[in-house]
């Protein structure tokens, strides 16, 4: 792109959806909402006169690390996500439906269906009611309310160690407890 007395490259590609760029004489160009006749307008910014050269080239620079970024954006996309997005938007009422509608909602399942599923958790069940009533706690805070071994010791006022600890001791106990059962 070259001028008569303004030469310079643009670093930044020329966008037409991004709302600044330089044209092709050098000059730095935005768009402008103009209320008066309800449409963009563009203003030009000319070299020498608006602007100095350094702005001109910081500007562009600007725009330049913007198109990095939003090509960086795109590549990161997720594209079946943003593909049921498209295919989802407003109907000709303009009725838009919530996204979180529209996933399917797992059900809770319940002891029942686990025992339907494996015998095993009933042998488990039977188990656990020869547990001490903290050993229970700890295994229904772990494992029932999904919660970190270190958010528990924090809670119990003792070391993430300690609760290692136990909890290792309590399927130790288990899974004796288990194999008694299968033996018996």
């Amino acid at each position: 792109m070259t001028s008569k007395d303004n030469q310079y490259e643009r670093k930044a590609p020329y966008n037409p959806d991004r709302q600044t760029f330089v044209d092709a004489d050098g000059n730095y160009v935005y768009r402008v909402w103009d209320e008066e006749n309800r449409c963009y307008r563009l203003e030009v910014c000319v070299v020498g006169e608006s602007i100095s050269p350094e702005i001109r080239s910081l500007l562009d620079e600007m725009d330049a690390e913007e198109e990095r970024r939003l090509d960086a954006d795109s590549h990161h996309m997720d594209k079946v996500f943003d593909g049921k997005k498209q295919a989802h938007s407003a109907d000709k009422s303009g009725h838009t439906p919530n996204p979180m509608d529209l996933l399917p909602q797992c059900r809770q399942r319940s002891f029942e269906d686990a025992l339907r599923e494996d015998p095993r958790v009933g042998q488990l069940l039977l188990a656990m009611e020869q547990l001490t009533p903290d050993q229970v706690d700890l295994i229904y805070a772990i494992y029932g309310e999904m919660k970190f071994g270190a958010d528990v010791a924090r809670e119990q006022g003792v070391s993430r160690q300690a609760i290692n600890n136990r909890l290792k001791k309590i399927h130790t106990r288990l899974a004796k407890l288990m194999a008694e059962m299968d033996e018996g």
